[in-house]
Order: C-alpha cells, then structure tokens, then sequence
C-alpha cells in the first residue's frame, strides 16, 4: 500500500539523517580535539608571542571554516530526523489502531509544543540560553521582514517627497528606461 512505502521512506530518511548526524558529531569531537592540541602545543624553547601567533592562527581557522555553523547543522539534522520519524510512527500507528497513533500525535504535539516555546524565548529575552535552529530561522525571517519593512517605507518616503511634495520626476524619467532594460 502506498502508507507503507511514505512510512519506510520517512523512516528511512530520518535513519540516514541519524547517521550523518553521527559521523559529523564524530568528526567535530576530532576536529576540537585537533584544535585544543594545536593551541597547547608549546615547546620549551618557544616565545610566547609565537605561542600566540599559533593560538590566533589556529582560532581564525575555525572561525573561516565555521565550525561552529557545522555544529549547529548536526543539531538541526538531529531534530529532522525525530520530526521524520516520529511523523512516520504515526503514520504506522494509525491502520493498526487509532489509541497508539493518538498517543503518539499527542505526545508529538506536547514535545514539540515545548520546542516551540524554547524556541521563542530567547526572542523575548536575549540572555536566555534555549537556542535552536528554529530560533536562528525566526531571528532571520524578523530580521528580513523588518528590513523589508524600513527598506519599503524609505522608498515610499522619497518617493512621496519627490514626486509630490517637489513635483520632480526628473529622476523617474532616467530611471524607467533602466528598468525596462533589465
């Protein structure tokens, strides 16, 4: 049946996830074990300001490459994978009986109510520590939705002060040609 095959590619999916998710954990703990080992290398004879040069060349390494977006990427692929199979589970549960599929859906609904709310907290307060990929994306939408909303009212603005105010259409009338080139 076709519920079959959605439950086996969501849970398949979410196992695949689980797994890349384990070997990038693995490799971030060997990449940090690397990274402490190169900033505590220090031989006797070594001057502290080479000590620091090291220190500092290694540290701009990791933020170039950023390790740390590599670690939250882990975190967000872990929660797509528990989304994935979870959903699947449900899926699962329902032709066999309604009480399970239910309790699941329910249990589901409070864990990732809870996400939610972790999720939005450190909007209301930036000191709070419950950061998750959700709240970078919220972080993001309201960064780009303000910045829409200044860039639309300036725009409205000049246009309204120049147009109407000063009756200038000087600038429109160079500017239209341009645009209907692109």
């Amino acid at each position: 049946p076709q519920i079959a095959v959605i439950v086996n590619t969501l849970w398949f999916l979410s196992l695949v996830i689980s797994l890349i998710s384990a070997l990038l954990a693995t490799l971030i703990q060997e990449w940090t074990r690397d990274f402490l080992r190169d900033i505590q290398r220090r031989t006797p004879d070594m001057a502290v300001k080479e000590y620091a040069m090291n220190h500092i060349f290694v540290r701009m390494g990791v933020e170039y490459f950023k390790l740390d977006y590599v670690t939250s990427l882990i975190v967000a692929l872990m929660h797509v994978a528990v989304i994935l199979f979870l959903v699947g589970l449900t899926l699962f549960l329902y032709p066999i009986h309604h009480t399970p599929a239910i309790v699941v859906e329910i249990t589901g609904f409070i864990a990732a109510s809870i996400y939610l709310l972790f999720s939005v907290m450190p909007l209301w307060d930036n000191s709070c520590p419950y950061r998750t990929p959700v709240t970078y994306l919220l972080i993001f939408i309201g960064w780009a939705v303000m910045s829409a909303t200044v860039t639309l009212f300036l725009l409205s603005w000049v246009l309204w002060e120049s147009l109407l105010v000063n009756h200038d259409w000087t600038w429109v009338k160079s500017f239209v040609p341009k645009l209907l080139v692109l």
